[in-house]
């Protein structure tokens, strides 16, 4: 949670792994996770479709450093 708050603070994005269905066929425990969604705002990444929309809100100069590492 500390590293969560951190990153709001510094208006950095903060975003969360959540199982991909409701049904959460693997039994994954995710109840930190989904409190990172509801309560403090983070983007919830549930399948590899949702890269994407992550790289649409990153800033350009951002990730143009990334790639660059």
């Amino acid at each position: 949670m500390t590293h969560a708050n951190f990153a709001l603070n510094e208006n950095h994005l903060l975003f969360s792994v959540l199982p991909q269905t409701p049904e959460n066929k693997l039994n994954l425990k995710y109840k930190g996770p989904e409190m990172l969604v509801k309560q403090k705002g983070a983007i919830p990444i549930r399948s590899k479709d949702d890269y994407e929309k992550i790289l649409n809100k990153l800033d350009p100069i951002e990730t143009y450093q990334a790639n660059r590492l």
